[in-house]
């Protein structure tokens, strides 16, 4: 047997190692499992100390002179159960503790996240991340969608209402351009009546925002920036939620 594997059951690598030398040499004294396991003088008694509290060694005394000798390999099969039954015990107290140390992390973790995705992969990794991430029925908010062909291929559109609507999510979208064909092909559709307004802009913004995640899109580049944060996110909400009061129903 390799020391590696009972370094698995929670000893040490030194632990292993002496214990396996004196399975195979048997009763030694220090110097004599120091050749033998090629082991370094400094430490050894530290490790005999630790394998002998263990209950994996025991020593005799003759003629003043300590010999140590391995016990019964069925000592380290109760050793292992000891250290199952340990681990499960901290494992229930552990299950116990992690509602609590959950609610730790929501309280940690609205620090602030800015990433920048390069590209038209990386704007579909970006908004594909935050539909996936936001739980079902939860709202999301758009400002600048607009009926452009290029915006709707770089963010496979199609895909995103898809997922939009399996999750059931409550989607809102101001849009700041569209010809009035579109506008009226909108109109017969009730959902999206309901759920788009039209607000004339000749500014190039565009943003989503969802939960605590806000995603600021430059399609010309393109590339977009996501943060990560709740008081950006609330920000964006509240400027969405006012642009919506002046925005035309379609």
């Amino acid at each position: 047997m390799k020391p590696e594997m009972l370094t698995e059951f929670g000893l040490t690598k030194n632990e292993s190692l002496l214990y396996l030398t004196l399975l195979k040499i048997g009763e030694s004294k220090v110097s004599e499992l120091i050749k033998g396991a090629d082991f370094k003088s400094g430490k050894i008694y530290q490790v005999l100390d630790s394998l002998i509290n263990k209950g994996l060694v025991s020593y005799i005394i003759k003629n003043n002179v300590k010999f140590y000798v391995a016990l019964n390999p069925k000592k380290l099969h109760e050793y292992i159960t000891f250290q199952k039954v340990k681990l499960e015990k901290q494992e229930d107290e552990f299950t116990k503790q992690l509602p609590r140390l959950e609610e730790m992390y929501k309280e940690n973790k609205d620090l602030c996240s800015v990433k920048v995705y390069e590209g038209v992969v990386g704007i579909r990794t970006a908004m594909f991340q935050l539909l996936e991430n936001l739980p079902d029925n939860s709202p999301l908010l758009a400002y600048g969608a607009s009926t452009s062909k290029r915006r709707d291929v770089i963010l496979q559109w199609r895909r995103c209402e898809e997922l939009i609507k399996k999750k059931n999510i409550e989607f809102k979208a101001i849009l700041s351009w569209m010809s009035e064909e579109h506008r009226k092909i909108r109109r017969k559709d009730p959902v999206k009546s309901k759920t788009r307004r039209y607000l004339k802009a000749t500014d190039v913004s565009n943003f989503v925002v969802g939960e605590n995640t806000t995603i600021l899109f430059n399609f010309e580049e393109p590339n977009c920036i996501v943060i990560e944060n709740s008081e950006y996110a609330n920000q964006f909400k509240i400027l969405f939620n006012v642009l919506w009061k002046v925005a035309e129903p379609l």
